[in-house]
């Protein structure tokens, strides 16, 4: 494959900045090939020995291994490797036995001949079957269901862990982090450029890296995995055996009091006095003198007995203690059965991204289809949500001087999309009030509007889902539902297969790739504004409201960018995009600007509603 003119220009541009010493981040539209892109520049970079070594990053194992794949159509590309973490390769001897297992059936009844197809098809292209392929495939979204099959069936060896020697590393963001982050003596070798794909999406990793969580229905699977190998230990001590058993009892127990049914799917944040109850349930339950001898034991033994599960199960209790005394806490209920879990909210995600990051960084290319959010080409907003600031920030003693003198303004490239591709339209109406005219007029609008293509429309939640889908009946045998515990990844695979009108929640804004006569119709029905009941929103309200209203602003514009991105994905397809959110005739007139402006760089204008 040879570059394309605009593709060289890219390869050029960043080459020469990063020989400058520079940071900078380049946006690239739908299908400029960003990844072929991003291989070529690594390969010059290397050729012309810029660089003795080029970090590819980023935001998940499927994007990772599909860079990975793709290296394969660079001629000559020098030595590089797929390394992102021991724990995200399924074991497939593992898995045989545990399907046969007591504790499947009661976690993951899985299907032998479904379970085979999903293996057979995942390996067509890769000799690994990556955890999260797996999960998704099968269509298991559960977090606790998830977590235990990482925890349990993942390989304890893979090539993941030795790549040093290789020239070009292909990774993912939660990997890098761990490295530098929670590493404090680690440093990369001198001549290192790191090549940052998706780079929009890098401090929300961070985010989540740098938090922590504590599942009961999760520990409850654990302990009990845990407590099945050491009983079939004919050498373990009774007096260990007895107190484990009597823990499953008693954490089962406390777990069905906690789960609540009608939470499935919820997060709580703002009720106090609930959020504190169930701590205190939880402290009690781990500070008991049995629960203390427990891990006293448990300790004992692992010294005498390793074993990969118990390690990771002793691990918990770290988890625990880090969680529940944590200040930020908040608790979520599993999607499922309504299972109890807690997490903490990391603040300060630019400082610290700042001091044990960027600190760490000496030269990257940042790549992604949504850097700007205004109009402004110097706009450099995308550096502030990284934590690259542009004033020394002070964290205690340690004052990180300002970058700006590294910092390049973002540089935009041509695709071979065009506007005369597809129209938008907006409605005129204002927002109504009442839920369900609002609902009957996005009805009516769709009706009108879809002409009996293939559609997506976006909503808000489930519950959303369920509504627009009742005021739809007459066209109920076309409907496609986003559907809470299922995975988006099969979700699209069967819209893709049946067509209709797929009716999605925000999730569905990113990420898809529907060509050509897949998709020929988006309607947005809702601004794609964050979830604003979580604790980073209500955290940062609470700071500061006006700084809260510029970021909740700017996350829906790159949500907006991201969304209206679905509908054209090839110089072959056409369409039409609906905004029906009457919401948006009551924004400013700057930022209604700057949704049209992004419109338009897609789209002509079309009637309006």
């Amino acid at each position: 494959m040879e570059l394309r003119s605009e593709q060289r220009k890219f390869v050029d541009y960043a080459a020469k900045r990063v020989k400058e010493n520079k940071y900078c981040v380049c946006e690239m539209p739908t299908a400029f090939g960003k990844t072929f892109s991003a291989l070529m520049l690594a390969k010059k970079l290397i050729d012309e020995k810029i660089a003795q070594r080029v970090v590819i990053a980023t935001s998940d194992n499927s994007l990772a291994k599909s860079i990975f794949l793709e290296a394969k159509n660079v001629d000559n590309l020098p030595d590089y490797v797929l390394g992102i973490g021991k724990n995200n390769y399924l074991d497939i001897k593992k898995l045989t036995f545990f399907m046969d297992t007591e504790i499947s059936s009661e976690v993951l009844p899985l299907d032998k001949e479904v379970v085979d197809g999903a293996i057979k098809k995942l390996k067509e292209d890769f000799s690994y079957v990556l955890i999260e392929d797996f999960l998704n495939e099968l269509d298991i979204v559960d977090a606790d269901k998830r977590e235990y099959i990482a925890n349990n069936l993942a390989l304890e060896k893979s090539n993941s862990e030795s790549f040093k020697e290789y020239t070009i590393q292909i990774t993912n963001y939660s990997f890098l982090f761990s490295k530098f982050m929670f590493d404090e003596k680690y440093a990369e070798v001198d001549g290192t450029v790191y090549i940052f794909d998706e780079i929009q999406e890098l401090p929300n990793m961070a985010e989540m890296t740098l938090s922590s969580a504590f599942s009961l229905y999760s520990y409850y699977l654990q302990l009990k995995t845990i407590a099945k190998t050491i009983n079939d230990d004919a050498s373990a001590p009774k007096t260990l055996i007895k107190l484990l058993n009597e823990e499953v009892e008693r954490v089962k127990s406390i777990n069905e009091i906690m789960s609540d049914e009608k939470m499935a799917g919820k997060t709580l944040t703002a009720n106090d006095i609930a959020i504190q109850r169930a701590t205190n349930v939880l402290s009690k339950l781990f500070d008991q003198e049995k629960s203390k001898a427990l891990r006293a034991k448990l300790k004992s033994y692992y010294k005498k007995t390793p074993f990969f599960q118990l390690g990771v199960f002793l691990n918990k209790f770290d988890d625990v203690k880090s969680t529940l005394s944590s200040k930020d806490i908040y608790i979520s209920f599993s999607q499922e059965r309504g299972f109890i879990s807690f997490h903490t909210y990391s603040k300060d995600i630019k400082l610290k991204l700042a001091d044990k990051f960027w600190s760490k960084i000496d030269r990257f290319v940042g790549i992604t289809a949504t850097a700007l959010l205004t109009q402004d080409v110097h706009d450099l907003e995308i550096y502030k949500r990284m934590g690259i600031n542009f004033s020394d920030i002070k964290l205690g003693d340690t004052v990180i001087k300002e970058r700006k003198s590294k910092v390049c303004v973002i540089k935009s490239f041509e695709g071979i999309l065009r506007p005369e591709q597809a129209t938008y339209s907006i409605t005129s109406n204002d927002f109504i009030e009442d839920e369900q005219k609002r609902f009957e007029y996005f009805a009516d609008e769709i009706l009108r509007g879809y002409d009996g293509k293939n559609t997506m429309v976006l909503v808000g939640g489930f519950d959303e889902v369920r509504l627009l889908a009742q005021k739809l009946e007459s066209v109920k045998d076309r409907l496609v539902l986003a559907e809470q515990g299922r995975s988006v990844q099969n979700i699209i695979e069967g819209f893709k297969k049946s067509g209709g009108i797929l009716i999605a929640t925000r999730n569905y804004a990113t990420g898809i790739n529907l060509k050509g006569k897949t998709l020929e119709r988006l309607f947005i029905t809702k601004l794609p504004y964050p979830v604003y009941q979580t604790k980073k929103w209500i955290l940062l309200k609470e700071k500061n409201p006006s700084f809260f209203w510029f970021e909740y602003n700017n996350e829906m514009v790159m949500t907006f960018r991201q969304a209206i991105g679905r509908l054209i994905r090839s110089p072959e397809d056409t369409g039409k995009i609906f905004l029906l959110d009457g919401k948006f005739n009551a924004l400013s007139e700057g930022l209604k600007n700057r949704l049209i402006y992004f419109l338009e760089k897609i789209a002509l204008k079309g009637a309006q509603l």
